[in-house]
């Protein structure tokens, strides 16, 4: 089964969520929140903070404007944001292959055995079985590891 939510120019979608299916975010304007137990989650053209919340499938979200978290993802992780801050959270027994880019901010990490060179990161967390690919332009990237 598939739903298709349309709403007009200007309404919050402040949050979605399916129990099994995939949930897709286009040209939002404004905080939105979307978690799903068995499916991905994607975002275009969204304007405002994101908030993905213990997605089973993979995620993907390009943001022009407006700060990025993704908590516990059960896949794979692609992040792309003009200018905001984003921050990763993953379970240590998750693992995952990390590359973090901040065109003009830090990338900072919590709870990895890893440092730096302030902009980008490059490293595998565990067995590495998922992706996460995080960039900003204009803002921070913190990956977090909770143990």
């Amino acid at each position: 089964m598939t739903l298709h939510v349309t709403a007009p120019a200007g309404i919050r979608v402040e949050r979605m969520g399916v129990a099994s299916g995939d949930v897709e975010v286009t040209a939002v304007r404004g905080p939105a929140t979307a978690n799903t137990s068995s499916g991905d989650v994607s975002g275009r053209d969204v304007d405002g903070d994101v908030e993905v919340i213990d997605p089973e499938g993979d995620v993907s979200v390009e943001a022009s404007s407006g700060d990025v978290t993704v908590a516990d993802p059960g896949g794979d992780v692609d992040v792309s944001a003009s200018s905001g801050d984003v921050s990763i959270r993953f379970r240590a027994e998750a693992g995952a292959t990390v590359s973090a880019e901040a065109g003009s901010g830090n990338v900072e990490t919590s709870g990895l055995d890893v440092s730096t060179d302030g902009s980008t990161l490059e490293t595998t967390v565990g067995d590495g079985p998922r992706t996460v690919d995080v960039s900003t332009s204009s803002g921070d990237v913190e990956i977090v590891e909770d143990g």
